[in-house]
């Protein structure tokens, strides 16, 4: 693939003889900020210079527009932008100073405020206009509704504004047309807030901090309008609300304009929006909605202390037009959130963890319903190079393309993921394998059309591995790593194809997990049970459940040779909820030929990974409730090797006891337990191990070890059994040492159900 990244465009500095100006506006404001608090207690210079500071910084301001709108290191359409709000900023010059001489005489609507309102009306579209042609990122319908919600709440939050503090006080006192005139100044302040809003919430690519500012200024205007249109309809004679703070705060809105022309002047132009958007999306003002439900909330606040008799009809509507779109807004971020939990951040696909979440159930539904599913993972070849030799930006329009791609190729119950990297995924349901390798067949043709990148035309190159559910019981991470296994076969011939996954293609150190998965799917597994014998009696107390494999081409194989396998690749709990199942099953059948008075209890061993899992007790409890057999008669046999994390095998072993299920510790001598540990562990029983057994003759050093399990035992109050007893010597020995039971070839091999089933109506075992 070739694909080529835009190269950013080369940074200018303002030319020197426009340095100063960038800089008149931060060198004027602190002066006038002195000058103006400082004439606040010498009469008749107050207004004279508050006039003059905000008369100069509106040609400070005009100048910079006009220098931003002709600059040429800025995008083209930021000019267009700032040509428009040059504009706006001598309407609103003009409107300051109308409105400016109509307060200085009194609040009257003469020439002067008409000229005013004027400019101050003209303003809004012609600064609409302007911020409709700043650059943007693109919008998705969600975007725009979530765009569309935050206005709602700005729009609802200024017309509270506005009711509490003119149209309110206005209806109560009567007051004329001309008057409530002055209502158009906050009016239009508020309309330029939700603009500037709009356009900061919407995500602009290239006038953030400038717009920030504007936002400010508007504020700022806003603060003014509504105190002294509030006194224009309160006052008797209409008397300007004389002020300090209102001066300070006219000055400071102006230099805000200034400042904004001066920061978008002195901006470098940027090179890389989609970083700048990542930017901006972590900026507070995306908490403007929020600002906006507190400013609301304050004046409903202040409007119940300050009740009197003004109409609440508006301000009631206003406040429930901005609940409503606030919980409208709510609802859909919780609904994008959790559309951006499970979706691929760059593509819009599905994300790992939402495929994994629509295989598993494909794969369940399956299971129940014999409906076949096919999973197909795809890898672009070539990527890397694209990434290395023309960028980031490259790469992710290629994923993107590619993504879009595979969107058009599915149905809408499938699903297309980005699994990470250039790595995809889909899960086709309802299809075999001729289905998916016709889907595939589709992709990769439509990958070779040619695309445009960068000026640069190339075609997409993929390797695709297709695993179809075909047989009964396979898991969802089998389909997954047997389309790995296909992909990556594909992929080293270098052929730019699909394959279907076949277990040939497995590599030979992972055959015995593919063979032992489909043993237990056909039922090549079978259960023998070995007696365990009362040493004194002679008669059968219990049966140990093994299991052996009746390999179809290497005969009857033990555990020791499929076990690892299993262990490794996670069958272990699979395998034994078949040995468990399996041995309550017969167990339950034979209860009924025991003699009166005869109890015939089951051992089966567990491994310590099985006891690992959160859920082993509830499911061998669940084994033995769906089978009718009793739980007491069952004796789970645990290794010291599954004690190594006594804080999760313990709670297991005292659920399965509170059932009645009694455990013993097999092997034991072999491992890490301490008689410490022994008094503390919920067990009943202590098997010794086959190793000192096979050490007895009689001697004192090599019984002592027996002799000690047995001491144990008894002070412990529990149960004993000797493993692997080949000789009548060592039954005799044991039994004179106290072992209670005892089991090994000296009284049977393991057996099949038939002989058990003998062997249970004899009255005491016939020795090997």
């Amino acid at each position: 693939m070739t694909a080529v990244a835009p190269q950013p465009r080369a940074v200018d500095s303002p030319p020197s003889q426009w340095r100063w100006l960038y800089r008149a506006p931060y060198l004027t404001f602190p002066l006038v900020l002195v000058g103006v608090v400082v004439t606040a207690w010498v009469p008749g210079t107050r207004a004279p210079l508050t006039a003059g500071s905000v008369l100069l910084l509106n040609i400070i301001a005009l100048a910079l527009s006009v220098g931003v709108a002709g600059r040429a290191a800025i995008d083209p359409a930021t000019r267009r932008a700032w040509r428009m709000l040059s504009v706006a900023v001598v309407l609103l010059g003009v409107s300051g100073i109308g409105y400016g001489i109509s307060l200085r005489g009194g609040i009257s609507f003469g020439t002067s405020l008409t000229v005013g309102m004027v400019g101050r009306l003209l303003a809004v579209p012609v600064l609409l206009v302007g911020l409709a042609s700043l650059p943007m990122r693109p919008a998705s319908r969600r975007d725009l509704q979530r765009l569309g919600l935050d206005l709602t709440v700005l729009t609802g939050v200024g017309a509270m504004l506005l009711w509490y503090f003119v149209i309110s006080p206005a209806l109560v006192h009567d007051v004329a047309a001309e008057t409530l005139a002055m209502a158009a100044f906050p009016l239009c302040d508020i309309l330029m807030i939700i603009s500037i809003g709009a356009v900061l919430l919407r995500g602009a690519t290239s006038a953030r901090r400038p717009l920030i500012l504007l936002l400010g200024a508007q504020v700022a205007f806003l603060l003014i309008n509504l105190v002294i249109g509030r006194a224009a309809v309160t006052s008797a004679d209409r008397e300007q609300p004389a002020s300090t703070l209102l001066d300070l705060l006219l000055v400071f809105a102006v230099f805000l304009v200034a400042a904004a022309a001066a920061e978008q002047y002195h901006a470098a132009p940027l090179n890389d929006p989609e970083s700048d958007v990542a930017e901006w999306r972590s900026r507070p003002l995306l908490s403007l909605p929020y600002l906006a439900i507190g400013v609301g909330s304050m004046v409903s606040i202040v409007a119940a202390f300050h009740a009197g008799p003004h109409p609440w009809g508006g301000l009631v509507a206003a406040a429930t037009v901005v609940t409503a779109a606030f919980a409208a807004r709510h609802a859909l971020a919780a609904h994008e959130n959790s559309r951006l939990v499970r979706t691929d951040s760059l593509t819009g696909l599905a994300n790992r963890r939402r495929l994994r979440d629509n295989l598993d159930r494909a794969v369940a539904r399956s299971h129940r319903t014999g409906e076949p599913v096919a999973v197909l993972l795809i890898d672009l070849d070539g990527f890397k190079e694209v990434n290395d030799e023309y960028g980031h930006e490259a790469g992710d329009a290629v994923l993107l393309h590619f993504a879009r791609l595979l969107d058009r190729q599915v149905r809408a119950k499938d699903t297309a993921a980005r699994l990470g990297g250039d790595e995809f995924a889909i899960v086709v349901v309802g299809v075999d394998s001729t289905g998916a390798g016709a889907l595939a067949r589709r992709i990769l043709d439509a990958a070779n059309e040619p695309i445009s990148i960068g000026g640069r035309r190339f075609r997409t190159r993929a390797s695709i591995g297709i695993a179809v559910a075909d047989t009964p019981g396979i898991e969802p991470r089998e389909l997954l790593y047997r389309a790995d296994v296909a992909m990556h076969r594909t992929k080293r011939r270098q052929s730019h194809d699909w394959q279907l996954f076949a277990e040939e293609h497995l590599p030979e150190d992972e055959q015995p997990e593919v063979e032992l998965r489909r043993a237990i799917q056909k039922g090549q597994l079978r259960v023998l049970y070995q007696p365990i014998v009362d040493l004194v009696t002679g008669d059968l107390a219990a049966v140990e459940a093994l299991v052996r494999w009746d390999h179809p081409t290497r005969g009857v194989l033990g555990p020791q040779a499929f076990l690892p396998a299993a262990e490794e690749s996670g069958l272990i709990n699979d395998l034994g909820r078949f040995v468990l199942a399996e041995a309550c099953s017969q167990m339950r059948g034979w209860r009924g030929m025991l003699p009166d008075g005869r109890s015939l209890h089951l051992s089966v061993n567990f491994s310590p990974s099985q006891f690992a899992r959160p859920d082993f007790a509830q499911d061998v409890l669940g084994i033995v409730d769906r089978t009718g057999f009793d739980p007491a008669d069952l004796v789970v046999e645990i290794t010291e090797g599954a004690l190594v994390d006594e804080e999760l095998v313990v709670p297991q072993l005292e659920a399965l006891r509170a059932r009645g299920v009694r455990i013993a510790l097999d092997d034991f001598g072999t491992g890490y337990s301490t008689l410490y540990q022994i008094t503390r562990l919920p067990i009943d029983v202590l098997k010794l191990d086959r190793s000192f057994v096979m050490e007895i003759n009689g001697g004192r050093s090599s019984n002592a070890v027996a002799e000690a399990v047995v001491r144990i035992a008894r002070m412990l109050h529990l149960d004993t059994v000797a493993e692997g007893i080949e000789e009548p010597s060592q039954a005799a020995e044991l039994t004179v040492l106290g072992f209670k039971n005892g089991q090994g070839f000296y009284f049977a091999e393991p057996m099949t159900p038939d002989a058990v089933r003998t062997l249970i109506s004899a009255p005491h075992l016939q020795k090997a």
